[in-house]
């Protein structure tokens, strides 16, 4: 069962839409496995290289495919109609989605996809972020600092309160933590593995030399 705190989008008080709940949606890993052996597989070190890594079909998918789940996630937790209804797409835009659906997968506005889009860059683009305190924080600053405008621009009632409590500023964080979250939870893994391969490795090593 999801942790999260039940929210009142309409408050006018400071909003915190971010929820703490714990990552395990099955197969989630498994498609940032595909997007981390794409971009390795491609040897993309350089900048340039990594914005057109960024831009191509295949990764807009798999991101597109996340965004979906990071919506499912949050329109459990926001009881605003209008930020629901902003969040979530009317088609799929992942064919990776259309492949894998069975009625039960939610798809993702253009909106959230760009801000996801936006997320995965500053993950890729500052690895250095990684052993930081406060490294969600930190990223997040980042990614609301490269989001155009018009993101979420287009529901009247965001605009109507202070500029750290209006509802655009919310969702937008929202997204970007939770899309920082799952990256960095799936980064930790990822770490872990490599470190108990190479323990595993000299175990067995060790073993072999003192038979």
């Amino acid at each position: 069962m999801d942790s999260t705190k039940i929210l009142q989008t309409s408050c006018p008080r400071q909003l915190d839409l971010i929820a703490t709940c714990s990552i395990n949606e099955n197969g989630i890993d498994s498609i940032i496995d595909d997007i981390e052996y794409d971009k390795q597989a491609k040897n993309d070190d350089d900048t340039e290289l990594l914005n057109i890594w960024l831009s191509s079909e295949y990764v807009e998918d798999v991101v597109a495919y996340i965004a979906g789940f990071i919506v499912r996630r949050l329109t459990k937790v926001i009881k605003c109609d209008f930020c629901s209804l902003a969040l979530m797409g009317k088609t799929p835009k992942s064919k990776l989605q259309i492949k894998k659906s069975e009625g039960g997968l939610i798809s993702a506005s253009d909106d959230v996809i760009q801000v996801c889009i936006s997320a995965e860059y500053v993950v890729r683009t500052y690895p250095n972020l990684y052993t930081e305190k406060n490294v969600i924080s930190k990223m997040v600053q980042l990614i609301l600092s490269t989001i155009p405008e018009h993101v979420f621009g287009n529901v009247d009632h965001m605009t109507t309160k202070a500029p750290l409590s209006d509802c655009r500023f919310q969702l937008l964080k929202a997204i970007a933590e939770r899309y920082c979250k799952l990256r960095l939870h799936h980064e930790g893994v990822s770490r872990q593995q490599s470190v108990e391969r190479v323990r595993s490795l000299f175990t067995k090593y060790i073993l072999f030399k003192h038979q």
